[in-house]
């Protein structure tokens, strides 16, 4: 089996993989973490029989009040719940007692642990996320003008929209047509605004934007 966790910044993410890696040891399971910092690519693990749990956007921590910050234990809890469907059973008093260790210290402990149960209760429509066909098969989309050219990569994108928070000229917006690999909109670019300063480009965790200046 292969889970693969995947987010922005990188912290939090890590300390649920250790609390998973940590509670599959002391059960006496073989497992091995392998921690990673740098480019996503997170649609290239994507394979026909891959169960994708998505939740970017996702209202259900704002829908019962919790801080932002508990999201990556929303998300232990489902994963937990999933992987309790499979042959890795995990014992979630054991688990509880990992993150205790990891984030004990934190003043929203509490906040956190009712995160994970609300993870434990969460239906499956909540949360898991049908891959778009499309979007892993179709063809880079390319702007052109006579001083640049702008592509996207549909099957790359996740949607997280860093480059259209950070575009200096206000360049780039959501499509309400085209959708990347997990059926979110893709960023679309407004060619008489963009000025090709790569910041869209160099920022991307996905590689999902290339941006070419003409001579």
């Amino acid at each position: 089996m292969k889970l693969l966790l995947s987010g922005e910044g990188g912290q939090g993410i890590q300390t649920i993989a250790k609390i998973i890696a940590n509670s599959a040891y002391n059960q006496k399971y073989h497992i091995s973490y392998i921690p990673h910092y740098g480019v996503e690519i997170t649609s290239s693990f994507i394979a026909k029989n891959t169960r994708l749990i998505n939740l970017i956007d996702s209202p259900l921590i704002k829908n019962h009040n919790l801080p932002y910050k508990t999201l990556n234990m929303l998300a232990l809890g489902i994963l937990i719940k999933e992987l309790n469907t499979t042959d890795l059973r995990l014992d979630i008093n054991n688990v509880k007692e990992e993150a205790k260790k990891a984030l004990g210290e934190k003043a929203n402990f509490e906040d956190n642990l009712q995160a994970f149960d609300l993870g434990l209760s969460v239906p499956p429509e909540n949360y898991f996320k049908q891959i778009s066909k499309s979007a892993k098969t179709n063809q880079p989309l390319v702007d052109r003008d006579e001083k640049k050219e702008f592509i996207r990569y549909p099957a790359l994108c996740k949607g997280c929209g860093l480059c259209v928070e950070k575009c200096p000229k206000d360049a780039l917006s959501w499509s309400g047509k085209e959708i990347n690999f997990i059926n979110r909109p893709l960023p679309k670019v407004d060619m008489e605004k963009c000025i090709a300063c790569r910041i869209c480009e160099n920022i991307c965790p996905d590689c999902a934007i290339q941006v070419n200046k003409f001579d």
